[in-house]
C-alpha cells in the first residue's frame, strides 16, 4: 500500500489547498492573498486552517503572516510572527 493523500482543508476563497498524506505528512498549494504560503497546518478537522505566510513579502509595514482561515469566511485571526520565527 502506499502513502495515500487526501484533501485535509480547502478555501477556494483564499486560493489554498491543503493535503494530508496518511502518515499525517501535509502539503499545500496556492498563495494567500498572492503572498507565498510556508507552512499549513488543517485544525479542528478541517474546518480551519493556520497558515504561516512568507515574512519577507512585506507588503505592509505591519505584514500579518500568521493566519487561521476557514473554508468560508476566510481570515479568522491574525498577528505578527516574532523576529526569531523568521
Amino acid at each position: 500500500m502506499g502513502n495515500m493523500m487526501s484533501v485535509a482543508f480547502a478555501a477556494s476563497s483564499a486560493g489554498i489547498v491543503v493535503s494530508q498524506r496518511s502518515d499525517g505528512t501535509v502539503s499545500w498549494f496556492g498563495q494567500y492573498n498572492g503572498v507565498a504560503t510556508r507552512h499549513a497546518v488543517p485544525i479542528d478537522g478541517g474546518e480551519r486552517c493556520i497558515l504561516l505566510l512568507d515574512p519577507d513579502a512585506n507588503q505592509r509595514s505591519a505584514f500579518e503572516n500568521l493566519l487561521c482561515i476557514d473554508q468560508k469566511r476566510g481570515c479568522r485571526l491574525d498577528g505578527e510572527a516574532a523576529d526569531d520565527w523568521r
